[in-house]
């Protein structure tokens, strides 16, 4: 029964009279936020179209003619595109599901929200910035900081996303407003000179994945209970996986 349901629904937007992408989307019966995620798109014409609402996380839109398209900030961000297309990226790549998972705790790592994200979700939501500190677990100062777009640790970065999220899922006007769900988040490094560095979302992720390994093979190695709180910077993550974890096998023995 289950494969008739998905045949038919092929035929219904095969049949549509539609040729709007976000048309289309609707139409699948599938979260038109995801639906084009991973999908090739290269050389469409585009022009003209209304995707908000709709994601394109790892879709191929190289070769797309997107003039004059109606996107939401971050839709486009971690697709493929064609160099003269990387105008309609920023360097905001993580989402909120990127920075809510368990280990991310464990790097030490800075964060910026993208101007007017957090007051825009704020007046969308009719979420009180009051409500969104406590949900949040962050104090008032921190919250205007990262609404003026300024550098936060990761700490508070989760915090932040975890309270959004929280507000979010349980919002009557929340299904309507997806610009919540696309990425909106730059994840920093501390320069040792000075300053932040940028890290993209696929260095991120590389790290995440160091970070989780590294804290289960000292858990393997009855490690430190404080071992909880500690946290690696990106030169010690690379290092470690450079030398595939060797160190810790020598550890406290």
């Amino acid at each position: 029964m289950e494969y008739f349901a998905k045949f038919s629904k092929v035929i219904e937007i095969l049949e549509s009279e539609f040729h709007s992408l976000k048309s289309l989307a609707f139409i699948s019966g599938y979260d038109p936020f995801e639906f084009y995620r991973g999908s090739d798109l290269r050389g469409l014409d585009l022009s003209g179209q209304d995707l908000s609402g709709l994601n394109f996380d790892k879709a191929d839109l190289r070769g797309a003619i997107l003039n004059n398209t109606i996107y939401e900030n971050g839709a486009f961000n971690n697709s493929l595109l064609s160099e003269d297309q990387n105008v309609l990226t920023d360097h905001f790549d993580c989402n909120l599901d990127d920075i809510t998972q368990e280990d991310v705790k464990r790097l030490y790592l800075f964060a910026r929200f993208r101007d007017n994200y957090i007051d825009n979700f704020s007046k969308n939501l009719s979420v009180p910035f009051g409500e969104l500190a406590e949900f949040s677990k962050l104090s008032t100062s921190t919250l205007r900081k990262a609404r003026r777009g300024e550098t936060i640790s990761i700490e508070s970065c989760i915090g932040l996303s975890l309270g959004i999220t929280q507000i979010f899922s349980s919002n009557p006007k929340a299904k309507s407003y997806t610009v919540a769900r696309q990425p909106c988040i730059e994840i920093l490094s501390l320069n040792p000179s000075g300053g932040f560095d940028r890290i993209g979302r696929e260095n991120f992720l590389f790290y995440l994945d160091i970070a989780k390994k590294l804290y289960n093979l000292r858990k393997e190695r009855n490690y430190p209970e404080n071992m909880e709180t500690w946290r690696e910077g990106p030169v010690m993550l690379n290092w470690y996986y450079e030398n595939n974890f060797q160190s810790l096998f020598h550890f406290y023995e």
